[in-house]
């Protein structure tokens, strides 16, 4: 099946990327762009790379543990990397694609997937905000100050034990959801049923306390190497800036473009320049540079991971994004 909005989505890309070039054309100093390009330091961001690898196979443990380890971790490791390596080079989402990749070559189907995907997503959003937290408060003292982790303590904290109690309460939360959403115009009980149904089942198959936190503590570690990924990529960079300034940039690309969800080129680029320029840090050449080195670094541990998946599976590229388009094609047409 595949989604008639496939041709916008693509227009629409096409036309963002256009105008990001023009408009990151007129605002860099490009040589200065290309200076601080040539100062990388590209074994440090050798180094760097391995901490991402890493970081990648704990996206697909964490995925497999989401779904009850039924699928073969190898499986799950080269359907995410075909979903990444497609995702950085195109504009539909690795969501969808991780769901339709594993339903296609394990016996997961997709009212087992989608749920999961619904949670995994959840969890890396709670990360994402309180990193963001950490974010603002480290941008003002530009420090790793007490207060900082503090809050960070305190942060993680009620998130999980929000996260918990939802698990335990999630199908009164689901009716008083339900109820808020029928009473916007065109939205039905059983459209707002539908469209929530599937997050309750993903959080209540954790099943247990126990099983929700080591869910939790794995999405942790996962972001862990994402972070020193991030953050020894600024080192290798040749810019005078602390280690708590680098730290905060470095959290910073997390909250808006984690190698978990990888972005095609010149969007990535505008994203991470449009954010990290706003915390007044560094120079927006120095930031494109950057921005330029590590998505480079991403793509090409992507495309040979992506390159031995399709080799190791029986996954064609043609068919997989068809049937992403389709089943995106299907949610919103649902909703």
């Amino acid at each position: 099946m595949k989604s008639e909005s496939s041709p916008r989505r693509y227009g629409i890309t096409i036309g963002v990327i256009v105008i990001v070039v023009i408009l990151l054309a007129i605002l860099l100093d490009l040589d200065k762009v290309w200076k601080d390009l040539r100062g990388i330091d590209w074994w440090e961001m050798l180094v760097a790379s391995v901490f991402l690898l890493v970081g990648y196979v704990l996206v697909s443990v964490l995925w497999r543990y989401i779904l009850a380890n039924r699928p073969k971790f190898l499986t799950t490791f080269h359907t995410d990397s075909i979903s990444f390596m497609t995702t950085i080079l195109s504009p539909i989402p690795a969501v969808a694609l991780r769901v339709v990749s594993i339903s296609r070559t394990t016996p997961v189907n997709y009212t087992e997937a989608i749920p999961g995907m619904a949670v995994d997503r959840i969890i890396g959003l709670v990360i994402r905000i309180i990193l963001l937290a950490a974010v603002i408060l480290m941008a003002t003292s530009r420090s790793l100050s007490i207060l900082a982790i503090v809050m960070f303590v305190v942060l993680t904290g009620l998130f999980l034990g929000i996260i918990i109690w939802t698990a335990r309460h999630a199908e009164k939360i689901k009716d008083w959801i339900s109820g808020l959403l029928t009473r916007l115009p065109r939205i039905s009980e059983e459209q707002a049923g539908n469209a929530l149904s599937g997050l309750v089942e993903g959080i209540s198959s954790f099943g247990s306390t126990k099983r929700l936190l080591f869910t939790l503590s794995l999405s942790f570690v996962m972001f862990a190497f994402f972070l020193i990924f991030q953050y020894l990529s600024w080192q290798a960079m040749d810019v005078r800036l602390s280690q708590g300034e680098m730290l905060t940039l470095a959290m910073a690309v997390l909250v808006v473009a984690p190698p978990s969800a990888p972005s095609m080129p010149v969007v990535y680029q505008g994203v991470v320049i449009g954010i990290l320029a706003l915390l007044g840090i560094t120079d927006i050449e120095t930031i494109a540079a950057y921005a330029i080195a590590v998505w480079l670094v991403q793509f090409i541990c992507l495309l040979g991971l992506g390159i031995w998946g399709l080799k190791r599976t029986d996954l064609k590229l043609k068919e997989l994004v068809g049937e992403a388009q389709g089943l995106l094609g299907v949610k919103k047409s649902e909703a």
